[in-house]
């Protein structure tokens, strides 16, 4: 779960790079009505409408993923095993995580993973 918080992000940061301004604020665009551009025929704008309602839920789940996470690491009651969970998150190594805390490699990720073992939903 932590272990995939990075790459969420930059999953859900490359969705939202591809999609419109408008998807990401939920305005459906599927009700205005635009000019046909030419040599656009409708079901090519269909097709380009429903791709870009996929990306907007994928990017949507991606979100969602993120904020479990968030939520999680930010309600462990434990202040070290919240402080080793944030700095994984933020990508660090365990080996960059125990330099910073004066902590053994081996005693940050057995904290965080029991952690994660007896508190996961």
């Amino acid at each position: 779960m932590i272990e995939n918080y990075s790459s969420l992000v930059r999953q859900a940061n490359l969705w939202r790079e591809e999609l419109s301004p408008s998807f990401l604020t939920g305005v459906d665009c599927s009700k205005i009505k635009v000019q046909r551009s030419a040599g656009v025929s409708p079901t090519e704008q269909s097709a380009m409408q429903l791709l870009n309602l996929e990306k907007a839920e994928a990017y949507n789940r991606l979100r969602a993923q993120v904020k479990g996470i968030q939520h999680f690491v930010l309600n462990i009651k434990d202040a070290e095993v919240r402080e080793i969970a944030i700095r994984r998150c933020r990508g660090q190594t365990y080996e960059e995580i125990a330099a910073a805390m004066f902590i053994d490699r081996t005693t940050a990720s057995k904290k965080l993973r029991k952690y994660i073992s007896h508190n996961s939903r």
